[in-house]
Parts: structure tokens; C-alpha cells; sequence
């Protein structure tokens, strides 16, 4: 659930941290400075950058920012590696990463998908795209040897930050890739789907992200309360309806964003107010928009920030990546098979070395040539990259396809006596998502035979 590296791997296997490569070592090639940066409205953001030690020439700034932790705090702490990936780490940026407000180290109050405010009237309505561009301007004035240009990345909850400062970005901000970013939780995001809420991604996820701090924190602890279960199927379905979560037990009515969740369970102002798609428009900023296929949180956010970017526009410069991926695993160092599918190359390199290095080097150190094509698509059916001048495919043909009896598939459309069919749908007996007992959520269940469930 929008990607905690140090929370159950399974669920979210990579959170936009590059892969640590033993050859490379940041403490030999930067020099790290923890500070605290202001905002317009008094509030200070816990920022801590990494500068290359080699001062011969001047550095793009690569920021992310992020509600899951920046640490190692301290000037002496480093990190294994930095950036999207090594490759990156190689070429040499000033890279910068923050904890948003509210979080971790950071001053001021999270909130939840904080909605964007356009016609800002003063210096205390605030929202990330005001955050980020306090944050840019004063990076540019403040650290050396800067070039002045800036890029932002993120995967999943940081691929929304870097969305959501698309809208009144900071001049200085020349390239952003939003990864598998979050683009409207009720729709087709993290808290819902199309509408169904994710019980088990989200209990899981809020019990760590939901837990109440008195001020800024270097560590969150334990979650609000312990679950060891190994069938969480069968703990939902002995803890009944949804309001149980709400018991002294788990949540007790203390945790905000878990209140929320259960409040508005209908597309109504709340959930409106936080799609940040709706806000991507005219948007001239060179953008990578990169998701996974087999992304069960946030392929739908990927997606649809791409086709927000893109309505309307012609002469923007926005490019859309889809591979063969689970949430985040193009930030992985080698991803060439899921469950029982093997996708014959080492996708993740592939993205690392031919698109997102690539990338940021030509928007933000003018270097190389870049003849991205409009999409960039694994097809995983005959294991290969395609490439296309736009999305969707012009050669693409819509079709309506219709369940007919003994469970076929037909083009035709059904008459009257067909139009529908009937099931029992029993509270007590829900149908498993998976064929087996897991604590967590089994990522595999996308691409597992459900054949299962018919009996």
C-alpha cells in the first residue's frame, strides 16, 4: 500500500529507493547536509541533500519528497544509494529528499492526499504544490553549485507529490516522474476501487501510517496494534462488519484518516477534492509517467495522471511507460519473471538504462539525445517492448464484449431473455480474492487461476 519498503515487503515490494550497488559509495562521492527548510506559512520541512564532493562543474537538483521516512537522519548518516537508481547516482546530481509535512522529521499536520488549492488568496493556504515550490526556491538560492534546474520522481504516495506539483510549479522544475502515482483514491487508487473499499490494504496500512505523533519524529515505532494472523481471510470474516475495526482492539475512533475512510464512503466532496488528475492541466513540463500492469494499487493512477496530462494538449512532453511490473518494480535491480510468468529480459534495467536515466539527463543536464516515442509498452504476450506514437494505439479497436450462457464470451449482444444473470451473494461466505492463507496480501492473485471461486 503506496509503497513503505520497511512495511511487509510483500504488499509493497520497492518505494522508489534505488537498489544499493556495493561498487558505489555515496559517502565517497557526496556530502550530506540535514536542514530544516521554511514554508510561507512558517512551517519547516525536515530536507536533507547530498551534493557531489566533485565541485568542477554545476549539478541539476533531483528531488523526492516523501511521507515514509528520509533517514538516516544526521549529517554523518549516509544512505547505500541515492536516487532512482544507480545509473543516476553515477552521473552525479544534487540529490534531495524531504519529509512532507506532517511527517517524520517535518513541522505542521498531514493530511491525507492533501487537496490541491488553485487562486491561492494568501500565504497560509498551503498544499504541495506550494510546499514543493517554497521548497525549490529555496534550494536554488541556498545550495551550491546548483544549475538551476530541478526534477522530481516518486513511486506511488511520492509519485503523487510529484504530480501535485505540476500544478503552479516552480519555474526552475524541468523535469517530473510521477511512478505509479496516486491519482484518485475512490475511483481506482489504494482506498478504493471503482467504488469497492481495500479492507485488507488499508487496515494494514493505516495500523502503521495512521499512529498519532506529538511532534516531529525520527521513528513512528510499532503500529497502533498487533495482528498475527496467517489467514486473513478468516479474520475479517470473524471480525464482521467494518465498524469492528473501530473497536478498542484496533482503531477506537483515535485515528483520523481511518475515521475519514469509513465516513465518506461515497465519491462525495472528501474524495473529489483529492484527485489531483483534475488539476493536470496545460501542463508544458516534460513528464515521464511510468506503472506496472500487474500494479494492484495504483496502475489506475499511472494510467489516468497520463490522460489528464494529455487531454487537450499537443505540444506537451509527455511520455507514458507501462511494463510488466508489480507496484514499484522498476526500481528493482533485476525483474525478469512474476509468478509464473517469465518476461525473457531484465525489464527493470531496460527502464532504468534506456528511459529514466536517459530522461533526466537530456531535461536536466542537456546531455545526449532522447527519442522517447509517445509509449513505451511491454506486451507481455509475445515479451516485447513496443513502442507507440500515441495512446491508445491509432490502430486500436474498441469492442463490446458480452457474458452469454454456459459462461462464453461473445461480441454478440445478448437478447432480452439473456440480459441478465443471478447469484447469491452471502455476507457470511464471501468469495477469497486468493487460493491460499496468507497474513498479507498475496500479490500473485492478479495472475493466479481463479478457477478456484466457481465451486
Amino acid at each position: 500500500m503506496r509503497s513503505i519498503l520497511a512495511f511487509l515487503i510483500l504488499i509493497t515490494p520497492l518505494s522508489g529507493i534505488a537498489q544499493p550497488d556495493k561498487s558505489l559509495s555515496t559517502r565517497d562521492l557526496y556530502r550530506k547536509t540535514d536542514t530544516l527548510i521554511t514554508m510561507r506559512d512558517g512551517v519547516r520541512l525536515y530536507t536533507i541533500i547530498y551534493q557531489p564532493k566533485d565541485n568542477s562543474t554545476a549539478y541539476p537538483i533531483l528531488m523526492e519528497r516523501t511521507p515514509y521516512s528520509i533517514a538516516p537522519y544526521g549529517d554523518t548518516n549516509y544512505r547505500r544509494s541515492i536516487g532512482p537508481n544507480t545509473g543516476l547516482m553515477r552521473e552525479k546530481y544534487i540529490f534531495v529528499y524531504q519529509d512532507v509535512r506532517g511527517r517524520y522529521m517535518s513541522e505542521g499536520e498531514s493530511i491525507e492526499v492533501t487537496p490541491h488549492q488553485p487562486n491561492k488568496k494568501s500565504g497560509k493556504q498551503v498544499d504541495e504544490s506550494s510546499d514543493t515550490y517554497d521548497t525549490v526556491d529555496w534550494l536554488l538560492k541556498n545550495v551550491a553549485n546548483n544549475n538551476g534546474k530541478v526534477g522530481l520522481y516518486g513511486i506511488s504516495y511520492p509519485g503523487f507529490y510529484a504530480s501535485a506539483a505540476l500544478p503552479e510549479a516552480h519555474p526552475a522544475i524541468r523535469a517530473v516522474s510521477p511512478q505509479a502515482p496516486i491519482g484518485d483514491e475512490f475511483i481506482g487508487d489504494d482506498v478504493n476501487h471503482h467504488g469497492a473499499f481495500c479492507l485488507m490494504d488499508n487496515f494494514n496500512f493505516i495500523n502503521y501510517y495512521g499512529k498519532e505523533r506529538k511532534g516531529p519524529v525520527a521513528d513512528y515505532g510499532s503500529g497502533i496494534f498487533n495482528i498475527d494472523s496467517k489467514d486473513m481471510y478468516d479474520f475479517f470474516l470473524k471480525l464482521g462488519p467494518v465498524k469492528n475495526t473501530q473497536s478498542k482492539e484496533y482503531f477506537n475512533h483515535s485515528v483520523p484518516v481511518w475515521n475519514e475512510y469509513l465516513l465518506h464512503d461515497t465519491y462525495d466532496q472528501y474524495w473529489q477534492s483529492r484527485n489531483i488528475t483534475q488539476y493536470l492541466k496545460h501542463i508544458k513540463i516534460p513528464a515521464l509517467i511510468v506503472g506496472g500492469w500487474f500494479d494492484a494499487e495504483d496502475l489506475y493512477g499511472a494510467l489516468h495522471t497520463y490522460q489528464s496530462l494529455e487531454k487537450g494538449e499537443t505540444a506537451n512532453q509527455t511520455k507514458l511507460v507501462m511494463g510488466p511490473w508489480v507496484h514499484g518494480a522498476w526500481a528493482s535491480r533485476e525483474w525478469k519473471q512474476f509468478a509464473t510468468h517469465d518476461f525473457g529480459s531484465n525489464t527493470s534495467q531496460f527502464f532504468q538504462d534506456s528511459i529514466e536515466t536517459p530522461f533526466f539527463n537530456y531535461y536536466l543536464k542537456g546531455k545526449g539525445e532522447l527519442a522517447l516515442p509517445e509509449a513505451t509498452v511491454f506486451e507481455t504476450g509475445i515479451n516485447k517492448w513496443k513502442k507507440y506514437q500515441s495512446w491508445p494505439p491509432p490502430e486500436t479497436n474498441k469492442m463490446a464484449w458480452y457474458l452469454r450462457s454456459n459462461n462464453k464470451l461473445s461480441a454478440e449482444i445478448p437478447g432480452p431473455s439473456e440480459a441478465y444473470d443471478e447469484y447469491l451473494s452471502d455476507p457470511a461466505h464471501p468469495v477469497p480474492y486468493t487460493s491460499g492463507f496468507y497474513g498479507y496480501r498475496n500479490n500473485d492473485f492478479i495472475v493466479e487461476d481463479q478457477r478456484f471461486a466457481a465451486v
